[in-house]
């Protein structure tokens, strides 16, 4: 080959892709999961890798960022946040690393933040795995760490999971908030810990027994005893909505000896009876109090608008900020005012139209020429029930017939081929005395018209 031909042919000859570090400025990033772990020599190990590595590369190190006692599995991490940002603001070329699960254990999470960082011109270099995202190899590794990092700590969590069912399976306690009258003392058989009574929580629930089941007392008044006797709540003093919650969930199996952990009852000492749990348990089931009943509107959706709705009841706000409970249109309520929906149909007070309506039941009740208008209007209605009935015989007779005039031959036929005597009017006796001769005729023309559609393919 010539040396002209060899010129030409390096000069078409495509230049080479650069791969390798871009840039000098690089961030340290580091994390442990737990505090225990803070204590130890973990976080101190990672820098010191990182800064040995900035040093072999020539590296220099922006800033560190180190987040202590924060899980892997959270997408949000102080420290990560703020090294997302510096990232986004161009001040970081490359990344290190101790492990690349130090950056997260969610697969999705990982490689979200490993496209974004790569688009933005980062490199991320894993000094244990001895790998970096600037290479082709190195993306695939990272790939296949991130899925093996995922699916560790999914078996982590399953074990633990499978851990503290069978913990609770043996009787221990294995939440986090002990149920309210118990405290957590180390287990006698020495694992784990175990749930006894907390004597003082112990006396406010007898004492709540005491005033809610047995002296029926209501439930502002029973706070106010509470209270003012000093037997708080475990977060304070008590509130409505919080003894509700609390009297109204699982406090009263808790109470009677059993613990429930994921459909896992666990056996506890007992603060109540058998029979003080039986007595609230009717208590609650006496005083629980039907959610689909009308509430104070009696009326509502009964009465009919000038418009053609009905009123809805509802509260409204007076000049004076106070709210006054009404009947409004329900076409008002589902528009605005100027579109052609709105009607108006004025509002009535609940007061007003509750003892109009009542003190009308009254006067009825209460006068005899009323009460037996009632009463004619009921035997109208008796009248009524009797031609119904008699109507409806009439229909399954009609259907019977239809029945077998579609099924097979029927007396019908004889209208063709009349057998036996004629009378004088030229027809059978029993189609001038058939009451139903009429329904006859147009079941014949329905015949006559099925069998003129049939086709015989």
């Amino acid at each position: 080959m010539t040396e002209r031909a060899e010129k030409s042919r390096a000069g078409t000859r495509r230049p080479r892709k650069r791969t390798g570090i871009r840039g000098t400025r690089a961030a340290v990033y580091a994390r442990v999961s737990t505090q225990s772990q803070v204590e130890t020599t973990s976080l101190a190990v990672q820098l010191r890798d990182c800064r040995a590595t900035a040093n072999r590369m020539s590296l220099s190190v922006v800033e560190e960022f180190v987040d202590a006692g924060v899980s892997g599995a959270k997408s949000s991490r102080p420290q990560l946040d703020r090294l997302v940002e510096l990232i986004r603001s161009g001040q970081v070329d490359v990344v290190l690393v101790a492990k690349l699960d130090r950056l997260g254990r969610s697969l999705l999470h990982l490689l979200s933040l490993l496209a974004e960082w790569d688009e933005l011109g980062v490199q991320v270099v894993s000094i244990n795995e001895g790998f970096d995202t600037s290479t082709s190899v190195g993306k695939l590794q990272l790939s296949l760490l991130g899925s093996v990092a995922e699916f560790e700590r999914e078996r982590t969590r399953d074990r633990i999971v499978s851990g503290l069912y069978a913990r609770a399976e043996q009787g221990g306690f294995v939440s986090s908030k002990p149920p309210f009258g118990y405290r957590v003392v180390p287990d006698p058989r020495g694992r784990g810990v175990v749930l006894d009574v907390d004597d003082e929580q112990a006396a406010t629930i007898r004492r709540a027994f005491e005033l809610l089941v047995v002296q029926q007392v209501g439930t502002s008044r029973a706070i106010e005893i509470l209270n003012s006797e000093g037997r708080t709540a475990a977060q304070g003093d008590w509130t409505r909505l919080g003894l509700i919650a609390w009297v109204r969930g699982k406090a009263v199996d808790t109470l009677a000896g059993t613990w429930n952990y994921g459909g896992v009852d666990v056996d506890i000492p007992s603060i109540l009876t058998a029979d003080e749990a039986a007595m609230m348990r009717s208590w609650l089931l006496a005083t629980t109090h039907n959610h689909t009943s009308r509430g104070p509107y009696l009326l509502s959706g009964l009465m009919t608008t000038p418009c053609g709705a009905v009123y809805s009841g509802r509260h409204a706000v007076t000049a004076n900020k106070v709210q006054s409970p009404i009947y409004m249109c329900a076409n008002k309520q589902k528009s605005r005012r100027g579109t052609p929906e709105w009607c108006d149909c004025g509002n009535i007070r609940m007061e007003s139209a509750d003892e109009g309506v009542w003190q009308q039941v009254v006067d009825v009740l209460t006068n005899p020429v009323a009460l037996a208008g009632l009463q004619a209007v009921n035997s109208q209605s008796t009248d009524s029930l009797s031609r119904i009935t008699a109507l409806s015989q009439r229909l399954s007779s009609l259907e019977s017939l239809l029945v077998e005039e579609y099924q097979g031959p029927s007396r019908l036929d004889s209208l063709r081929r009349p057998p036996g005597r004629w009378c004088r009017s030229g027809r059978p006796k029993w189609m001038r005395s058939e009451p139903i001769w009429p329904e006859r005729a147009v079941l014949r023309e329905r015949r006559s018209y099925r069998w003129s559609c049939w086709r015989p393919w």
